[in-house]
C-alpha cells in the first residue's frame, strides 16, 4: 500500500513482511510505480508504463547479476 500524506510529505510505502520475498519484490515495484507517477494516476496507462519500466529494469539487472546457465537449473 502507498499513502500520500495530506501534508505534502513524502509518500509512505508499506509491504507485508509475511509475504514471500518474490511477492514482496513485485509488490514493491507496483507501489514504486504509484510513487513515480503520483496519486492522480491510479492503475491507468501512465501508471502501467511506469510499472512496466520498473519491471523491465529489475529483470535486466537480475539477468546481468544472475545469468542463466543454460539447462543447469
Amino acid at each position: 500500500m502507498t499513502i500520500f500524506p495530506d501534508d505534502g510529505s513524502n509518500p509512505q510505502v508499506f509491504i507485508y513482511a509475511d509475504h514471500p520475498v518474490n511477492v514482496q519484490a513485485e509488490t514493491f515495484g507496483h507501489e514504486l510505480a504509484h510513487v513515480a507517477v503520483g496519486e492522480e494516476h491510479d492503475h491507468d496507462d501512465v501508471w502501467e508504463a511506469a510499472f512496466d519500466a520498473l519491471f523491465n529494469e529489475y529483470n535486466r539487472i537480475c539477468d546481468e547479476m544472475f545469468p542463466q546457465k543454460g539447462g543447469d537449473i
